[in-house]
């Protein structure tokens, strides 16, 4: 099979990850931009070439932690950035929970979207960064769903995007709740 350049990455990428294409040949360009053919010697390879124009969802930071958390001080809640460090938009179409005491919203241009988590359908609703534009994840903890526990906690929040490479982006909070 011969595949050009202007065959989508993210189909490429399926096609090597599904296990139907091991090594595929492609016509790609170099480090000095010559067209080379070939086949493709790693999942790297692919990589890269997919990342060339692509969108490039970058998380910072990846874990937060709260430290102490009481029940009767209410929900807590932090941002993270979020940016699209890639050349193409970046549409992040889901954001999901590992429990439901932890929800999110996406704050693009200061206006916060609709908080998700666990048991909140995400259907229909998508947010589009540019190139280099930088939105705000904004993480919420409620201590009060868990009434009485006290001790660590650790939660996750995936983000969903168009990221050929990327696609799952999770962050994750810690804490110590306490009474």
């Amino acid at each position: 099979m011969i595949y050009k350049k202007y065959i989508h990455p993210a189909i490429v990428l399926a096609i090597f990850f599904s296990g139907v294409l091991t090594n595929p040949f492609l016509i790609y360009s170099n480090s000095n931009k010559e067209d080379v053919a070939g086949p493709l010697s790693s999942s790297t390879d692919i990589i890269q070439i997919a990342s060339a124009d692509s969108p490039k969802i970058v998380i910072n930071p990846t874990l937060y932690n709260f430290g102490e958390v009481s029940v009767s001080a209410g929900v807590v809640s932090t941002t993270v950035d979020i940016k699209n460090d890639g050349k193409t938009d970046l549409i992040i179409d889901k954001i999901g929970s590992s429990c439901g005491c932890t929800t999110a919203s996406l704050i693009i241009n200061g206006v916060e979207g609709p908080k998700f988590g666990i048991g909140v359908d995400s259907k229909g609703w998508s947010a589009t960064l540019k190139p280099e534009e930088t939105a705000k994840l904004k993480i919420y903890y409620d201590p009060g769903v868990h009434g009485g526990h006290k001790g660590s906690v650790l939660r996750t929040i995936t983000i969903y995007s168009n990221d050929p490479v990327d696609s799952k982006k999770k962050v994750k909070i810690e804490l110590n709740q306490i009474e």
